[in-house]
């Protein structure tokens, strides 16, 4: 911004120094208000630290269902880097007992499309008896459960996970995974000289990115369907697919459109849907049940009204949405979901006709013939 000129001469000393304690105090309140921005704006987490907008792990804690693959487990800190039989979050540092089975998260860069082994260890901690562990060492040894099956042939085990014995506690060994796997690995700890052994196995959950959720349907006759697709990565159990949400807004536009129609009032209701689940087909997912759209999803009461009234909506939603059927949105969010751990998400949000939503609810099939009632619609030429 150029410097504008003073008038009536130059400055006394005084001003001088009172104009550069105005800049000093501006650039201090500038700084702080360039460190929250960096923080980010709009809320504060539960824990009261500032958080982006763009934060989804912080998003999905706060807001979403269940929780983002974050969290802590025993005394460590950090990024959920497996879920342990019991639904224990393992991260960075933590301690699991063997004889039971853990399942590893695969990372994914969704930007490139790549596969990725979080960083971390895990202490696993062999469960004998402590006469067993008193009375010797251990030997550690990793492989394929099934280590004849079509993926694990010609592939060795310790390329995707590596166990590291504890240095002077040889009951305990440092677990590390490497790369996503297709086969089930089993790790054993081994009291030498012995038969004695304890095992724990580790599978590798499928990273899955949900792709153009949608919602599907022609009109007010017609099943609210949900349907996206999920592109799968290598692993060796599959999460679940479940809706976090599913709605049909309207707004103040269009509200306003629809009374103007109307010599009554109505109120107009916000629908939704949560929790259903999803059936996943090869890489399309589809909701395993379908409800139809109605008006009374949309307008309160709708149900209670004589049919004369009706028919009155029905000529007002068929005009009003001619003109104002941008300010009709469907939004939708489908999660991917492993023992309560949102791992991934696919949203959408479309306006009425475009997108990858290709709903259109103009109710035409109950407005377009209908002929509007001289007491019960208004700014119609009879």
């Amino acid at each position: 911004m150029a410097k504008r000129k003073a008038k009536g001469g130059a400055k006394s000393a005084k001003q001088k120094a009172g104009i550069g304690r105005v800049v000093v105090v501006l650039l201090v309140i500038l700084f702080i208000a360039g460190a929250v921005c960096a923080a980010g704006f709009g809320s504060k987490s539960d824990n009261n630290k500032w958080f982006k907008n763009g934060d989804i792990t912080t998003w999905f804690n706060s807001w979403g269902k269940g929780s983002a693959a974050s969290g802590s487990g025993d005394s460590s800190t950090g990024a959920v880097l497996a879920i342990g039989s019991e639904g224990e979050k393992l991260t960075d540092g933590s301690t699991y007992a063997m004889g039971r089975g853990l399942t590893y998260f695969t990372a994914r860069d969704y930007t490139n499309n790549q596969e990725y082994a979080p960083e971390g260890e895990i202490t696993l901690t062999a469960t004998l008896s402590n006469e067993y562990i008193k009375a010797g060492a251990f030997d550690w040894s990793v492989k394929f459960a099934n280590g004849s099956s079509e993926w694990a042939q010609g592939k060795v085990a310790n390329y995707f996970v590596s166990v590291t014995p504890v240095e002077g506690n040889s009951s305990q060994a440092k677990l590390k995974y490497l790369a996503p796997f297709a086969e089930q690995i089993e790790v054993t700890a081994t009291l030498r000289g012995s038969s004695s052994s304890d095992t724990c196995t580790v599978d590798c959950l499928k990273p899955a990115t949900i792709k153009e959720p949608f919602l599907c349907f022609s009109d007010f006759y017609d099943w609210l369907e949900m349907e996206a697709d999920a592109e799968l990565g290598s692993g060796t159990v599959t999460g679940d697919f479940v809706l976090r949400y599913a709605a049909i807004n309207m707004t103040d536009n269009f509200i306003g459109a629809l009374k103007n129609y109307l010599t009554f009032d109505i109120e107009v209701t916000y629908f939704s849907l949560t929790n259903q689940p999803f059936a996943l087909n090869g890489n399309y997912l589809a909701t395993t049940n379908h409800e139809n759209l109605t008006y009374a999803m949309l307008i309160k009461n709708f149900d209670n009204y004589d049919q004369a009234h009706k028919e009155a909506i029905y000529y007002a939603w068929y005009r009003a949405y001619q003109n104002e059927r941008y300010n009709v949105t469907a939004n939708i969010c489908i999660d991917y979901i492993f023992q309560g751990v949102t791992v991934s998400s696919g949203v959408e949000s479309d306006y009425g006709g475009t997108g990858y939503t290709p709903f259109g609810i103009s109710g035409s099939c109950y407005g377009a013939d209908v002929s509007p009632s001289v007491t019960l619609n208004k700014n119609v030429v009879f």
